[in-house]
């Protein structure tokens, strides 16, 4: 936060808040120099960062993970909503932090680091290791306070430590502004717009940019050999289509083909591991799979290796997986104007990820599984406010309810599919919808309430 004293700004740490004093010209230099290096520092791609609308134009020339800039009062209702959910999500699972949440592997939401930058009151303030930093220009308790001079010459006062802080004045923060865009323009007919961004949307985006890149669309027919490419499906029960011949696959094969899909190329040592743990293997078993599955798919779908060549899919077969996070990933960048993408990225999902496998296999796919299951909550949640913020609550209820089906311990979901009913006036949907979640916690835990 910053004062109409000397110059200082107020910096947290992974949990606290930046506060700066000095002249409003100092302060602002201040934040527009740390809003620049975070949203373009290769140290802070793991960070969400949201900024006031003083940033709108750098954010458009930002990829949307890197940095949000929405109008205000955008900023102090996503900061707050933030909070307010870090809280319940900690205490639902009985958590003391975010470090503990990400020790025991719980509450993924919560890992990501978010970097909230604009002259905002303190809300909570930010705890510690809430996973929230605020950065302000308003006094406020709690935070550290770096104290900076005119000429730039700062004191942090938590570690009272001297240091120089750069500054960054309107002209120079058009030019990075305008760099960045040379860098990377906008796509013709395509203005650039300030953000409509919700916490939603925050958090799929996160969610998305933590995910490998998905397998490029398979080419058109006709552009390899001409033979339709294998359609693997694991948003859902597994499915394998378009079998060139039609022979019937076992579930150790279809296991192969799920495990090369989500995967990608992999080498003999990690997939023996992953499908024979604990087991010693000269590859013997590795080869016999892949022989006796490629001759059911054949080699356009399964390609023929040499020794020390990695293993994977031909170029023509697709997996659901890797088209949700195409549609998801446009749908998000285009804001609003996404919705379409997002419905039809919902539209693959058919229930939870990977079920009607085999007990006791799949075990390498548990993280998988996991993933796939918060990445479809989130574009759910995403899309259903959306779309109940314009009034269309039946396609708002439908989008809560195909996030529900993938993950029904959904707390968010549950909420919006409850708003969503009421919207239109389905009292006893709404009343079905709290009911059927409370009687699944109460299953999954004795002591719920």
């Amino acid at each position: 936060m910053v004062s109409a004293r000397s110059c200082a700004v107020r910096i947290a740490r992974l949990d606290t808040v930046i506060r700066a004093r000095s002249r409003n010209i100092h302060r602002s230099g201040v934040l527009r120099a740390i809003v620049s290096e975070l949203a373009t520092s290769e140290l802070s791609g793991r960070i969400g960062l949201t900024a006031g609308d003083e940033f709108a134009d750098l954010a458009a020339a930002c990829a949307p993970a890197r940095l949000q800039a929405p109008l205000a009062p955008g900023p102090a209702i996503q900061l707050a909503d933030r909070l307010d959910r870090a809280g319940r999500s900690l205490q639902h699972d009985g958590l003391d932090d975010t470090l503990q949440a990400r020790s025991d592997r719980t509450c993924p939401d919560l890992w990501l680091p978010v970097v909230f930058v604009d002259d905002l009151p303190d809300p909570a303030p930010c705890a510690p290791w809430c996973g929230t930093v605020l950065i302000t220009t308003r006094e406020g308790p709690g935070g550290w306070t770096l104290t900076v001079d005119r000429d730039g010459d700062s004191h942090l006062d938590a570690l009272d430590l001297r240091l120089t802080v750069a500054r960054l004045d309107p002209p120079g923060l058009r030019l990075v502004t305008e760099l960045l865009t040379t860098a990377s323009p906008p796509a013709p007919d395509q203005p650039l717009a300030p953000s409509t961004a919700t916490p939603a949307d925050e958090g799929a985006r996160a969610a998305l940019a933590a995910l490998p890149i998905p397998r490029p669309p398979a080419p058109e027919p006709g552009e390899s050999d001409g033979a339709r490419g294998l359609r693997i499906n694991v948003l859902g029960t597994v499915e394998i289509e378009n079998v060139p011949t039609e022979q019937r696959l076992t579930p150790r094969q279809t296991e192969l083909l799920v495990y090369l899909a989500l995967r990608g190329e992999t080498s003999g040592p990690a997939m023996d591991e992953d499908l024979w743990p604990g087991s010693r293997t000269d590859g013997v078993a590795r080869w016999g799979l892949a022989y006796r599955t490629r001759r059911i798919v054949l080699d356009h779908n399964l390609p023929r290796t040499e020794k020390g060549d990695a293993l994977r899919l031909g170029p023509g077969a697709t997996c659901d997986w890797d088209d949700f996070r195409r549609l998801a990933m446009s749908g998000l960048a285009a804001d609003a104007a996404g919705v379409a993408d997002l419905q039809h990225a919902l539209d693959l999902v058919r229930g939870r990820p990977l079920t009607g496998v085999p007990p006791n296999a799949y075990a390498w796919a548990d993280r998988d599984t996991d993933t796939m299951i918060s990445t479809v909550a989130d574009v759910s949640l995403s899309l259903a406010r959306h779309l109940l913020d314009s009034g269309d609550s039946r396609n708002a209820l439908s989008a809560a309810m195909t996030g529900l089906a993938a993950d029904p311990c959904s707390e968010d979901l549950r909420e919006i599919a409850v708003a969503a009913a009421l919207g239109h006036g389905d009292i006893d949907e709404a009343r079905r919808i709290q009911d059927r979640h409370a009687a699944l916690l109460a299953e999954l835990d004795d002591e719920y309430v």
